[in-house]
């Protein structure tokens, strides 16, 4: 029988209970690595299903569908279904059947009542963070659009380039919005979807898990899961402003503990992009590029790289502390 969940601890500046993992880091990522894909397999049938169904799309025509090689009047609806499935089923339910059948009940349950309590607090100082630091991160976009690769790595740089108009032509797909309601279903697709799954599985799964693999250095573990946060979505000319960017959201779990944190700082970031997309779309920014990869103005970034750290400042000397290091034990033996 699996032990009783027992009452999360209400320490005065403890850190929530962390999921006790006693796996072997590399059979812990190799299993999350493999749950994700079949997932991700999962929701292309469910997508498939679901379009052919409610859009009356045969299978074999989605994919054209969504490469852009075929036409149908609800072609943007049906990109942001597809999205929007694959998303939950490869990043957010794949990883939570993981978590479900490789720990114990006792283990996720303390966890999980760890992680409903929602720290408004240092929520908004996250969001705040992630859109003051706007500007500083448009130097970082700049700079990183510049990366050319010639002589050995000119395939790689042909590649690079291709991979990022195929996602340019997909997120136009998407992210084309005629009415507020269109709006919504962008915040939905395209900030809420995946701030959740892709911190639960950065930060609540594979920061802490390379962490133990790395003896306990925090901050390695921290920016080696930021490395393969950003280069998982193969877009390397936007690679060094997403590493700034997940490096950001794992101190925010590492300070405070809970994924609330950094999922709002991820939703704040793509929420944001959605907005500026949607009112140049509206005509309310006139002069206003969203493709452009020009860095704005160096007293903006300036100020802002000066916000940025004061808020993470704050939000640092706010951290709580761990009693001990939950993450590196073994869960408690079933009953």
């Amino acid at each position: 029988m699996l032990a009783s969940v027992d009452p999360v601890p209400s320490l005065p500046g403890a850190l929530p209970p962390a999921l006790p993992d006693s796996w072997p880091p590399i059979a812990r990522l190799a299993m999350l690595s493999g749950t994700c894909l079949l997932g991700v397999f999962a929701g292309l049938a469910l997508a498939g299903g679901v379009i052919a169904v409610v859009w009356d799309v045969p299978l074999a025509g989605v994919a054209a569908l969504l490469g852009g090689d075929a036409f149908h009047p609800h072609q943007r609806a049906i990109a942001r279904t597809a999205q929007a499935v694959l998303h939950l089923a490869g990043f957010t339910l794949a990883p939570i059947v993981l978590l479900a059948f490789t720990l114990p009940t006792a283990a996720i349950g303390r966890w999980l009542r760890a992680q409903a309590h929602l720290p408004l607090p240092p929520m908004l100082a996250a969001v705040a963070l992630t859109l003051v630091s706007l500007p500083l991160i448009s130097a970082a976009i700049e700079w990183n659009a510049g990366w050319h690769f010639s002589g050995a790595l000119t395939e790689f740089d042909q590649w690079m380039r291709a991979k990022e108009i195929a996602a340019q032509r997909l997120t136009t797909q998407i992210a084309q919005m005629d009415s507020v309601g269109e709006l919504l279903a962008c915040l939905l697709t395209l900030a809420l979807v995946p701030a959740v799954g892709e911190e639960l599985v950065f930060r609540g799964i594979v920061q802490p898990t390379l962490t133990r693999a790395l003896g306990g250095r925090v901050h390695a573990g921290i920016w080696l899961t930021a490395v393969i946060f950003s280069a998982i979505h193969l877009q390397f000319l936007g690679f060094v402003p997403r590493l700034l960017l997940g490096a950001a959201f794992g101190y925010l779990y590492q300070w405070r503990g809970r994924l609330a944190v950094p999922i709002a700082a991820h939703f704040a970031n793509n929420a944001a992009q959605v907005l500026l997309l949607y009112l140049s779309q509206r005509g309310a920014l006139p002069g206003f590029d969203p493709d452009a990869t020009t860095a704005l103005p160096w007293p903006w970034v300036l100020a802002s790289g000066g916000a940025t750290a004061a808020l993470l400042a704050w939000l640092h000397r706010g951290q709580m502390h761990a009693v001990a290091p939950a993450a590196a034990q073994p869960p408690p033996a079933d009953a």
